[in-house]
C-alpha cells in the first residue's frame, strides 16, 4: 500500500480525502505545515 501525506487546514477536506483515499492508501493526514514536516521527518511517503 502506498504512503500518501495530505495537508489542508479544512477540516472537512480531510475528512472527505481519508474517506475517499483512505481505503487505497495509507494516508497521513496534516492540518499545516508544522505537522506536514513532522510526518516527513517520521516515514517516507511515496508520490505517484
Amino acid at each position: 500500500m502506498k504512503n500518501l501525506l495530505y495537508v489542508d487546514d479544512d477540516q472537512s477536506m480531510r475528512a472527505l480525502i481519508a474517506l475517499v483515499l483512505g481505503k487505497h492508501y495509507a494516508l497521513e493526514l496534516a492540518n499545516d505545515a508544522c505537522m506536514a514536516l513532522q510526518a516527513l521527518q517520521s516515514r517516507p511517503f511515496d508520490l505517484g
